[in-house]
């Protein structure tokens, strides 16, 4: 029994455990209590266990996480305590887990992260943080530094804001998921004055207006930005100038009527762009460069099939992605058939197609179709 490693006590209907229960196990390195009925942290019991590397509480029914509950099990790096009913972390509750590394806290009744500004100070090693599905409305790290985290989930809950230096403490974070919240403002200095390392945002289903252009003007490695789900409609001049990583947008299932001519420059690495489910009826001629590829989807919008469709048939046409189904809202003769199935020819006359592609750079091509390259007609 001394030289057990790993105890599973998963789904045993356990309401508390006695202060001897892990005397003649204290070499246990990893303990399953995940699916019990215990309604706090059993502190007695595991202080016995110094060498306790990886503890899951999950699924109890815990209230409240008391200070100083964990002070013996100093060589703590994953603790699981999501799907409790968690409302309060006392200050120093984990004061002495200075090799954590990951804290998941997920699927509580947490309102705020403040409870743990104290504790973050000691929590030097902490690389994933998760609170998804909480209550949580503020999200404040000006108060403390978590040199180490590189992940930070807080996937619903309900912020509003991402204010002013409210991400400041994370100088080493990479991945931000803050899906479904009721986000509707976004702080250009949320990680403060100066330029940040963030290379994933995930913002989809908030309530934003617009592109956080001032933010993401400090994101300089971002390298996946997915804003689908919100409330935006334009897509600005320079949005993303100082952008050069980012490799994959998504803006899908918005309000998007109008792309301005620049939107997208500064984009030298793009491979994504999902428009799609917006209120698109064309986009400006100098939108896309004829000299950059890239998958682009606009499924959903309604197109204007004429002489405006052309310099984005001509760019279909020679991309290596394949092109999703466009269908065309007018004009009449045209309705309900797909852009990329028709000739150029029926689109526009051919004097107005070399007007309007004679100041681009594209090649004019007049009777082959889109969906003739993607079958190799």
């Amino acid at each position: 029994m001394p030289r057990i490693k790993t105890f599973d006590l998963y789904q045993n209907g356990i309401v508390e455990i006695g202060e001897q229960f892990f005397h003649n196990v204290t070499n246990v390195r990893e303990l399953f209590l995940q699916g019990n009925m215990m309604s706090s942290v059993p502190s007695d019991s595991l202080s016995v266990l110094l060498k306790l590397s990886y503890l899951d509480l999950s699924s109890n029914r815990i209230l409240e996480i008391p200070a100083n509950c964990f002070m013996r099990n100093t060589e703590l790096q994953k603790l699981m305590l999501y799907g409790n009913s968690i409302r309060r972390i006392q200050n120093d509750a984990f004061r002495e887990l200075s090799r954590l590394e990951i804290l998941n806290l997920s699927s509580n009744n947490m309102t705020t992260v403040i409870d743990l500004s104290d504790d973050m100070v000691h929590l030097m090693l902490l690389s994933h943080l998760v609170i998804d599905q909480n209550k949580i409305v503020y999200l404040n790290s000006s108060h403390y530094n978590c040199p180490s985290l590189i992940n930070l989930s807080g996937k619903h809950n309900e912020l509003t804001v991402l204010a002013r230096y409210s991400l400041v403490g994370f100088p080493e974070l990479k991945t931000l998921y803050l899906q479904n919240n009721r986000i509707s403002f976004v702080h250009e200095l949320a990680f403060g004055s100066s330029p940040h390392g963030l290379e994933f945002l995930l913002l989809e289903a908030n309530q934003l207006r617009d592109i956080p252009v001032g933010l993401l003007k400090m994101l300089i490695a971002l390298k996946v930005l997915v804003l689908r789900s919100n409330f935006i409609s334009t897509v600005p001049a320079l949005a993303f100038e100082r952008n050069h990583l980012l490799r994959s947008i998504n803006l899908a299932d918005n309000l998007i009527h109008v792309c301005d001519t620049a939107s997208l420059t500064g984009l030298l690495n793009l491979e994504h762009l999902d428009l799609g489910q917006n209120k698109l009826s064309d986009l400006p001629p100098e939108f896309l460069d004829p000299e950059k590829d890239f998958f682009l989807s606009l499924r959903g919008n309604g197109w204007t099939c004429d002489c405006s469709a052309l310099p984005l048939y001509n760019w279909a046409l020679k991309s290596r992605f394949y092109v999703e189904k466009l269908t065309c809202q007018g004009p009449m003769v045209l309705q309900n058939r797909s852009l990329w199935e028709i000739p150029a020819l029926e689109l526009c006359n051919e004097t107005d197609i070399y007007t309007t592609l004679s100041s681009h750079t594209f090649d004019i091509v007049t009777s082959t179709t889109v969906t003739d390259v993607e079958l190799n007609i």
